[in-house]
């Protein structure tokens, strides 16, 4: 008897317990670290470019390496949380302008006034749950660090065009990725920063990479095993492009191979859409696959995988002392950078010279501070950029 009794009181209190554990609120690990999604939408007003279309979330906006400023922003947020996103401009001749907010224009456009310097910040449900990081392309700086809620990026005193822009909101709660600084950690410098002469290694391994492939499928198939070859992971950019170009020095000679003759090559199986396109890559075949050409071959095959590690370079036209020639050329922070991989070649068989000699120098130092004299016309610099076409191609041969 005692033990129903005890068997019919234990029933009653298992059915207490689970009525109170069913009334208690449930715990969602997953709701309870949620947050709303947000998105930054930004877009610039570029010299000689108008306002450029919209990009989100750490998307670069601003052509860089064409010397053109920035003159005006704007910024919005998509989403369902509460707040603003408030961003002002110090603009040349009028000092700091008011806030502008949630679209609104920030800086003027028509005046030919450049941005020097910007603040961004959020306000309400955002910044509660987000931290809103941007930084900024600086004339002769180059991309500066990280600014954060409200910091000041850019440069002051120093009258330097900002030409592009990346805005990032990350989460507060550790679920977003934070910005990496590149070789500048400082997101807002002064005039004596611009004394300080940045190296040819620092400006690399703080370019922003663009990796792009030419879409001949066999041509992309070779450079990504001399690539694989050469180049590691934990490489920087700088020691990734003197790989590619040691590779070339160390694999090609000059002379004249089976696949190449002079300009009436056709080496490729796709048509582009830009005749400069169509040579480069028609050209880079000789010294890719079988490592003999003249330095049409040589500046081609390293424009192909400067371009495929995520470097912006170009073919060049010009003359070299007396005769004929084609190099590379890249601009970092406003500077025109030379290479030549085919004088790095064949100037090895001199003692006093080395390859590096020929490996982005301005050109005043290229060689040994001018061995050799290159000849180029620098109006033409911004045409040489207009006539690449990121490799578009319209129609497989």
């Amino acid at each position: 008897m005692k033990i129903k009794r005890l068997i019919a009181s234990l029933l009653v209190f298992g059915m207490i317990l689970s009525a109170f554990v069913a009334g208690a609120p449930a715990t969602d690990a997953k709701a309870a670290t949620s947050v709303v999604p947000a998105t930054v939408n930004y877009k610039v007003h570029q010299q000689g470019y108008g306002w450029l279309p919209f990009v989100q979330n750490g998307k670069q906006s601003g052509n860089i390496g064409v010397n053109k400023r920035i003159e005006a922003l704007r910024l919005t947020v998509t989403s369902k949380l509460t707040g603003n996103i408030k961003y002002r401009a110090y603009v040349q001749k009028l000092g700091w302008t008011a806030w502008a907010q949630n679209g609104a224009i920030g800086g003027t456009t028509g005046q030919k006034l450049r941005i020097e310097a910007l603040q961004i910040k959020i306000t309400g449900q955002l910044l509660q749950n987000y931290d809103v990081y941007y930084r900024v392309y600086v004339e002769g700086a180059g991309w500066l660090g990280w600014a954060k809620n409200g910091e000041k990026a850019g440069s002051g005193g120093a009258s330097k065009r900002i030409e592009s822009l990346q805005v990032k909101l990350v989460r507060k709660d550790g679920g977003g990725k934070k910005p990496v600084n590149g070789s500048i950690t400082e997101p807002y410098v002064t005039k004596e920063f611009f004394t300080r002469e940045a190296s040819v290694e620092e400006m690399l391994n703080a370019y922003p990479l663009n990796p792009q492939i030419t879409h001949d499928e066999v041509l992309d198939a070779r450079v990504k095993e001399i690539l694989d070859e050469v180049i590691t992971s934990n490489m920087t950019t700088y020691e990734k492009l003197a790989a590619a170009y040691s590779w070339i020095v160390d694999n090609s000679e000059y002379g004249e191979g089976t696949i190449y003759s002079s300009y009436n090559w056709n080496n490729s199986k796709m048509n582009y859409y830009t005749n400069y396109d169509a040579m480069v890559v028609n050209a880079s075949y000789s010294i890719l696959f079988e490592g003999k050409g003249s330095c049409h071959n040589y500046a081609a095959a390293f424009v192909i995988l400067a371009r495929a590690i995520g470097v912006d370079a170009y073919w060049i036209d010009g003359n070299l002392t007396y005769n004929e020639h084609k190099w590379v050329y890249v601009m970092l922070n406003g500077k025109p950078y030379f290479t030549d991989p085919q004088i790095g070649d064949s100037c090895e068989r001199y003692a006093m010279m080395n390859r590096m000699m020929f490996f982005f120098q301005t050109p005043d130092k290229i060689g040994n501070d001018g061995y050799e004299n290159y000849y180029y016309d620098e109006s033409k610099i911004e045409e040489y950029i207009n006539k690449f076409g990121n490799f578009a191609a319209w129609a497989v041969l």
